[in-house]
C-alpha cells in the first residue's frame, strides 16, 4: 500500500507467533448504529452477537468490552488509535448486510486505524478475519497487518453480499498469535468487521493430537488413527522390511481439538542404528534434526492433519528391527493430550 506502512510493519513484526488454541468474539465497526449488541449476520466463523462498536467511542480512555458469540462476558476488550488526522465512518448500504454496510476508515491519505485487542490467553494462537467494506480507500487493495503478519484485501467495489461473502474479496483469514501480555494488533486503513476465534480462557481444554503412521504415499490416515498413547502396541506400529536404499514410511499428526493449535512434533530413534529423514510434505524441507531435539512447530487447524514423509536407513545389520517413535504434542504439552506412533524397520537374521 502505502510508504507508512511498510514502516509500520517493520516496528510490528517483532511480534512473534506462538502458540494456541475455543470461544468466538466478533466486532462489527459501525457508523450510526450505536456501540452495543446485536445479531449482525453469519460470519465465516460462525454467528451469534456480534459487539457493535460506534465511530463516536473510537479512541475512548476506556477500552470496549467483549462480549462472546452467546453474549456471555469475556476478558477481551478493544481499543484503538489513529496515526493521521481524524478517524471517520462509512455507510454502504448497497453491501445489503449489517457488517459492511458501515465500517470505519482514516480520513488522511496513509491514515491508519491500530486496533488493540487484550485479554486473550499470552502466546495462544487464534484464527482471526477481518472484514472488508468492500471499496476500501480506493485503491486496488489495501493492507492489514495482524500481530505482525501482512496480508493484501482487494477492494472490489461495492456489491449486494450475504455474509460471510467471498474469503480473500469480502475478507481475509489470518492464524496469529497473542503477546507475552495477551494483546494482539489489528492494523488497516479501513475495516468494517472483525473475528477472534480460539482459547479464550484457561480453563478451556487443549487440542488433542492424534498420530497416525501409513505405509501408502499421500494419505493421512493410517495405523494409530484414533487411538492415544505411547504409540508401542501392534495396532500403532507400521512395519517394512529393510531394503539396501532404505524404506520410507508416511506418518501424520492431526489437530483433534476444536481450536487452532501451534503443535509440537517430535521423532525419537537412536541415530547409531538408523540414518533418518523427514520431510514436511506441506512446507517443505527437511525437518529431521528439529524434529529430534522436538523444536519442530506448526500451525494445525481443527481437525485438519499434516502429513510427512519418512526415509529410513539401518545403520546395524546385526539388529533385528530397528523402532522409531513419531510423537505430537498440543502447544500446552500435556501428555493426556499427546500420541505416538512407531515406525518399524525389519531385517533378516544374519547366519
Amino acid at each position: 500500500m502505502k510508504r507508512s506502512f511498510a514502516i509500520t510493519l517493520l516496528a510490528v513484526s517483532s511480534i512473534l507467533v506462538s502458540p494456541a488454541l475455543a470461544g468466538l468474539v466478533s466486532v462489527n465497526f459501525t457508523d450510526t448504529t450505536p456501540t452495543g449488541k446485536g445479531g449482525d449476520g453469519d460470519g465465516f466463523l460462525g454467528s451469534g452477537v456480534w459487539n457493535r462498536y460506534g465511530v463516536m467511542d473510537f479512541d475512548s480512555e476506556e477500552p470496549l468490552a467483549l462480549v462472546d458469540s452467546v453474549g456471555a462476558d469475556t476478558s477481551v476488550t478493544i481499543s484503538g488509535s489513529l496515526s493521521g488526522a481524524e478517524i471517520d465512518s462509512r455507510e454502504t448500504a448497497i453491501n445489503g448486510n449489517g457488517v459492511q454496510d458501515e465500517s470505519w476508515t482514516g480520513v488522511d491519505t496513509d491514515a491508519l486505524l491500530f486496533l488493540t485487542v487484550t485479554g486473550l490467553l499470552p502466546g495462544q494462537v487464534y484464527e482471526v478475519v477481518v472484514y472488508s467494506d468492500r471499496d476500501g480507500t480506493g485503491e486496488p487493495s489495501d493492507e492489514v497487518i495482524v500481530a505482525g503478519q501482512t496480508k493484501d484485501l482487494p477492494n472490489p467495489g461495492s456489491a449486494a453480499t450475504v455474509l460471510p461473502g467471498t474469503e480473500d474479496e469480502d475478507f481475509i483469514r489470518f492464524f496469529a498469535a497473542a503477546d507475552a501480555s495477551g494483546e494482539m494488533l489489528v492494523i488497516s486503513s479501513t475495516i468494517a468487521g472483525l473475528q477472534i476465534q480460539g482459547r479464550l480462557t484457561s480453563s478451556e481444554p487443549g487440542s488433542r493430537i492424534d498420530a497416525v503412521v501409513s505405509r501408502i504415499s499421500g494419505i493421512t490416515t493410517g495405523k494409530g488413527e484414533n487411538r492415544y498413547g505411547k504409540g508401542r502396541s501392534p495396532k500403532d506400529t507400521a512395519s517394512l522390511k529393510a531394503k539396501r536404499r532404505g524404506v520410507v514410511f508416511y506418518p501424520a499428526l492431526q489437530n483433534d481439538g476444536s481450536q487452532v493449535d501451534y503443535c509440537y512434533l517430535k521423532l525419537k530413534y537412536n541415530k547409531r542404528e538408523a540414518d533418518v529423514k523427514l520431510r514436511d510434505r506441506v512446507a517443505g524441507g527437511n525437518v529431521t534434526a528439529a524434529a529430534a531435539t522436538g523444536r519442530y512447530r506448526f500451525i494445525l487447524d481443527n481437525q485438519d492433519a499434516r502429513g510427512f514423509k519418512m526415509k529410513v536407513k539401518s545403520l546395524k545389520e546385526k539388529r533385528r528391527k530397528i523402532r522409531l517413535r513419531f510423537c505430537g504434542s498440543p502447544s500446552t504439552r500435556d501428555v493426556a493430550l499427546s500420541d505416538c506412533v512407531t515406525c518399524e524397520l525389519k531385517q533378516k537374521k544374519k547366519k
